[in-house]
């Protein structure tokens, strides 16, 4: 692995995720209509497991080998080629399972920051990281990308892996022992979902501190919040929760956070899970 991020091309990444030859990419079909709230379920994957999940006869619903219904996936990949058009960027991907095409939408109205991360994002030969929903046309799968961002760290690529098999592993025990109990949360007894208040015990980061301080409190929040969701927890939330700092102190202990591997962006850089 080349830390420095440059795609090298060739070679499986990783282990034990099999491999699936190249597939040609065709046009990208319409969204269909969010029914629930599950389909925004957010899915850890890699190519191979794209290419070989299944759509049902009438286009509604794709579900991966081991039953799990696609919706929103993340997946890191290496950019072959990619093309610039005046609506949109195409780009083919490779992740060392497989290849994929992956059509990101431009929008005039994007900010500067986001101008930039896509145009970042737009070159040959790095990895970076896509977050949007798998499409079948004709039996050819292809990627509808709502955020796509340059990997910085060799860390993420390896991260992503494991956090494939950790997912897979969570859903075939889920289907062997039936729904979990409900968890008693850290509040109230009987409270059946953990709620972090300013009395959660702090856990240890090594990051300093006697009595904790705002690296630990912002970390302690994001592990007790960011289970509750597959996008993890919330900034936003979390700068009300922890009114007693600045937005910029806890966006900078944020920073330091994700730098020493304590925790991971999600959809975007507000929302934040712990690094298990």
């Amino acid at each position: 692995m080349n830390y420095g991020m440059d795609y090298q091309g060739g070679g499986v990444v990783g282990g034990g995720f099999g491999s699936s030859p190249p597939s040609s990419m065709g046009n990208v079909a319409a969204a269909p209509v969010r029914k629930s709230y599950d389909e925004q379920t957010l899915i850890p994957v890699t190519i191979h497991m794209i290419l070989s999940s299944v759509a049902s006869p009438d286009g509604g619903s794709i579900t991966l080998e081991d039953g799990r219904p696609l919706h929103h996936i993340r997946f890191v990949a290496a950019v072959r080629v990619f093309e610039n058009q005046s609506t949109n960027v195409t780009y083919q991907l490779e992740d060392g399972t497989g290849l994929v095409e992956a059509k990101q939408w431009l929008d005039d109205n994007d900010c500067s920051a986001i101008v930039e991360m896509k145009d970042a994002a737009a070159k040959d030969a790095q990895y970076i990281r896509i977050i949007g929903q798998v499409k079948d046309y004709d039996g050819k799968k292809s990627v509808v990308a709502h955020s796509i961002r340059k990997i910085e760290k060799g860390d993420e690529l390896t991260h992503h892996f494991l956090e494939v098999v950790y997912s897979g592993e969570k859903a075939k025990q889920a289907s062997r022992i039936g729904p979990a109990p409900p968890m008693i949360g850290i509040g109230a007894v009987g409270d059946t979902h953990s709620t972090y208040s300013s009395s959660t015990p702090l856990m240890n980061s090594n990051s300093g501190g006697s009595n904790g301080g705002i690296k630990e409190q912002v970390l302690n929040y994001i592990k007790v919040e960011g289970e509750k969701l597959d996008e993890g927890a919330n900034v936003k939330k979390c700068l009300g929760i922890l009114s007693n700092y600045t937005e910029q102190d806890i966006r900078i202990a944020i920073e330091d956070l994700a730098a020493e591997g304590h925790i991971y962006s999600t959809i975007n850089e507000d929302h934040y899970k712990f690094a298990m």
